[in-house]
């Protein structure tokens, strides 16, 4: 059973109330070596009219420099969508540290260059969030990857008792398996002998939230307002965003916060780099496969010479081997005939043998 929805959770903000106006004066942008966060530029500037914003969000909640954006930006917000996923009270949250601040001095061209929010909860576990919209058919190995790779957070000369859980998050814009409708899985270690399965440690787990199942939900992830969670990551209109908002206080504060960072020419900016980033990868990803598909059909059209050949020489085989069997019964025929012959001689040498007596 879920625990008690506390009474923090249960309130809903019935008015998109606008932020107030921030009065300072957004510090001015520093060098690229200084490294900034976008928490240490804050405030930002806060416009009006975010309860009359109507239309196509500039940028969704998908695209994860927005996300990772308005989770760090947000704490309240943060701290709710932690609780969602590990079915915790916000009063269970002590502290969540954002390991990886966002800089406005990002390459978002880079290779290697991921928006995932990694964070230290309560001082004893460590989270990895990442909002996934491509499939890059190795979601599996890559989220296996990065929990082991959280998971080694042990410092030289301390006890192995004391390394942090780790948890990496999937919050997926595709399904992960073809046939998987289920919305939100926790996978551990188990014993699969054990009747019922018995995990090995519950300090490794790795939770994948697929948005396209969101009609799914069980009735555990709507008591924490997991579905919510979704809708908000699949909204495409401010209209879809404040029907959401209005059921949960702490997303109608992720919805302001993201109203405000859309204003942010430097956010649009990274925002932007990563949806050209992500335009590329498709690019890439739809040439490659023209090139696998052309690849493949040069292959097959090889394959289909070489079973042509391959049936040529076998049609010859077989007139061959019937020649053979021609011979071979026509030197039966023969050998036949030659025995009959000799049996005759043999008769007549016989009887004229017969006759000179």
């Amino acid at each position: 059973m879920p625990k008690a929805m506390p009474e923090t959770i249960a309130k809903t903000a019935t008015k998109h109330t606008p932020m107030a106006p921030v009065k300072a004066v957004p510090k001015a942008i520093p060098e690229a070596d200084e490294k900034p966060s976008l928490l240490e530029m804050q405030p930002l500037p806060t416009p009006e009219g975010f309860d009359e914003a109507s239309g196509a969000l500039p940028y969704r909640m998908t695209n994860d420099a927005m996300f990772h954006i308005v989770f760090e930006a947000c704490p309240k917000a943060l701290k709710a969508l932690i609780g969602a996923f590990l079915r915790l009270c916000p009063e269970e949250i002590i502290s969540v540290e954002v390991t990886n601040p966002v800089t406005y001095d990002l390459n978002v061209y880079e290779k290697n260059f991921v928006l995932d929010l990694k964070l230290i909860l309560n001082g004893n576990s460590v989270l990895n969030i990442e909002m996934q919209v491509e499939n890059l058919h190795f979601w599996k190995e890559r989220s296996l990857a990065y929990l082991c790779r959280i998971f080694d957070n042990l410092n030289r000369g301390t006890e192995y008792v004391s390394i942090k859980s780790a948890i990496q998050v999937g919050i997926l814009d595709f399904d992960i398996a073809p046939g998987d409708t289920k919305f939100y899985s926790n996978y551990y270690m188990i014993d699969e002998d054990a009747i019922p399965h018995k995990k090995y440690s519950d300090k490794l787990r790795l939770s994948v939230l697929q948005l396209k199942q969101v009609e799914n939900a069980t009735e555990e992830d709507k008591f924490w307002h997991l579905d919510l969670w979704a809708k908000f990551f699949n909204a495409r209109t401010w209209e879809e965003v404040f029907m959401v908002a209005e059921k949960d206080s702490y997303i109608a504060s992720a919805a302001q916060t993201m109203y405000r960072a859309s204003a942010d020419e430097r956010i649009r900016n990274l925002c932007e780099g990563r949806e050209r980033g992500e335009l590329t990868l498709r690019s890439l990803q739809l040439e490659l496969q023209i090139q696998k598909e052309e690849r493949q059909r040069e292959k097959d059209e090889m394959q289909r010479e070489f079973r042509q050949r391959d049936e040529a020489l076998r049609q010859k085989d077989e007139a061959l081997l019937q020649k053979d069997e021609a011979l071979l019964q026509k030197d039966e025929a023969l050998l036949q005939k030659d025995a009959l012959l000799s049996a005759a001689l043999a008769r007549i040498a016989k009887l004229e043998a017969a006759q000179n007596k």
